[in-house]
């Protein structure tokens, strides 16, 4: 069959190298070693499993268990465990806040004498509340300084973090510091800066309760307020006006007695941009419409302006907090105002 030297040499090295690769496996290296007895392979040999061979697209069996010892949740629990997170998160800040308080800004006038009301501010925990006081003028009203010998638990200082860290108690004054002069109980109370006639407030758990005592500067009598707290709505900011002139008040102008006095619904109406249905709008020349608002109203002239009114003397004013003034005067075809660094310009109106 094989005549040829050299085909008999290669078929010799074909049957080694098979012979060498069946050996390479031990399932079938033991196997084909194993020998016959009385005709028949034993039990151990005829058990033999043949080593695992690899198919395409199959798989190792130990993968599965592999795969499950490395990384024993599935993407869809990881997903799960995601989404529940974010519940626990969203509860936990809704559990910190008032989620469905509405803010609101409201104007209450305060009296300093031994009759005056306590006025309740409302608060909701998680929101601060601002708290501005201002004179009959429209000016600003410092709160008071003060240096306290033993001040309260969690006052604020004059360091002018205490606004931005919540009134820390870490911060809060040492005897002998310079503080505003306010007392509060349940709630967190800051001035912004010295000389400031702004206060936030802010509840220190949910449901607080408590009172607020501020001293203005120059102020005969410190204001009272009760601290209440609500869930659906909020002072975001209150508007406290006293009814007499501050240390910063406007100089005084004496009118005639039969004046208009300040807080006459007409004249809150026309400062508020609403004048009463029967007063007549006028045009006015010499300045721009968008500065200056004139009405006739029941033989008087209004006008609201930010501008200082000269000549002439006027009847009647109020004044709001950014800054804005109403003024009743006499009719009169010409007025002489002064605007923004001095500059002094005639203003005549005009029925529209």
């Amino acid at each position: 069959m094989y005549s040829n030297p050299r085909r008999k040499r290669t078929a010799l090295l074909a049957l080694c190298s098979s012979m060498a690769l069946i050996s390479s496996v031990p399932g079938l290296a033991w196997a084909q070693n194993a020998q016959p007895v009385n005709g028949q392979l034993s039990g151990a040999a005829r058990s033999v499993t043949p080593a695992f061979l690899p198919r395409s697209g199959s798989r190792h069996p130990n993968f599965s268990a592999a795969a499950q010892n490395a990384i024993p949740i599935t993407p869809g629990m990881i997903r799960s465990l995601q989404h529940r997170y974010d519940r626990v998160s969203k509860a936990i800040a809704d559990a910190h806040t008032s989620p469905m308080a509405i803010p609101e800004t409201n104007t209450v006038v305060i009296g300093l004498g031994p009759q005056s009301v306590t006025n309740i501010i409302e608060t909701a925990y998680g929101f601060p509340t601002a708290v501005a006081f201002l004179d009959n003028t429209g000016a600003p009203w410092p709160i008071a300084w003060t240096t306290n010998s033993n001040p309260a638990p969690g006052s604020p200082t004059t360091k002018s973090d205490t606004c931005v860290n919540g009134g820390n108690p870490a911060t809060a004054a040492t005897a002998g510091t310079a503080m505003p002069a306010i007392v509060a109980s349940g709630f967190v109370v800051c001035v912004p800066y010295k000389g400031s006639n702004v206060l936030e407030i802010t509840p220190r758990s949910r449901y607080p309760r408590g009172g607020l005592l501020v001293n203005l500067k120059g102020a005969s009598a410190p204001l009272t307020f009760l601290l209440l707290t609500n869930a659906t709505h909020y002072e975001a900011r209150l508007d406290a006006e006293i009814n007499r002139r501050g240390p910063e008040a406007s100089a005084q102008v004496y009118v005639r007695s039969n004046a208009p006095e300040t807080g006459a619904p007409a004249l809150t109406a026309m400062l508020n941009g609403e004048p009463p249905a029967d007063a007549v709008p006028l045009g006015i020349i010499g300045a721009s419409p968008e500065a200056i608002r004139a009405w006739r109203y029941r033989g008087q002239i209004y006008i609201r302006t930010r501008d200082k009114i000269l000549s002439p003397e006027w009847d009647g004013s109020e004044y709001g907090p950014d800054g804005v003034g109403i003024y009743a005067l006499p009719n009169t075809p010409v007025v002489l105002m002064a605007g923004g660094g001095g500059r002094t310009f005639s203003v005549s109106f005009k029925d529209d």
